[in-house]
């Protein structure tokens, strides 16, 4: 799979490491900032780690979810097993789709979203079952590097 790709997952996945430690030792506003980091960091690496795989089959994606890629790379004739490993996890509710679901929480996209699809007789609501702690965001990171590190093992073998 693309090097800088990679590197770029890696480097994400790092600093999420790096802010869940910091966390632990902090009070509540500055655990939370923390936390609310490594969701970021954790959902980048996610989107970084949908480019490496659409890259090393020579093509880009700049889907924010796994569903959105198969999409967008079907059109194209593109199908690839780590993708649809991903979908599988997502649509199941798993922990790729909790984080995607947290992040856009965190970051203000389901309220644009709901906004944007809202009118005079909808109600928009946002159901987030995990709540943002620490212990969450470490399983989080750690099935995450599970997943990389057999995918990528897989890839090498062809």
């Amino acid at each position: 799979m693309s090097s800088n790709w990679r590197a770029q997952v890696n480097q994400k996945l790092y600093f999420a490491q790096l802010l869940l430690d910091d966390a632990s030792t902090q009070s509540s506003a500055a655990q939370t900032a923390l936390l609310e980091g490594a969701v970021f960091h954790l959902a980048t690496a996610y989107r970084l780690y949908l480019k490496e795989i659409a890259h090393s089959q020579s093509h880009s994606t700049d889907a924010i979810d796994a569903i959105s890629a198969r999409r967008e790379l079907a059109k194209k004739g593109f199908v690839c097993q780590e993708l649809e490993g991903l979908v599988r996890l997502e649509e199941s509710g798993s922990w790729p789709a909790r984080l995607l679901a947290i992040y856009r929480e965190v970051t203000g996209e389901v309220a644009k979203m709901a906004s944007s699809k809202a009118s005079a007789s909808m109600i928009a609501v946002a159901d987030v079952t995990d709540s943002l702690d620490a212990e969450v965001c470490r399983q989080w990171l750690r099935q995450f590097q599970v997943l990389i590190e057999s995918q990528r093992e897989a890839a090498q073998e062809w």
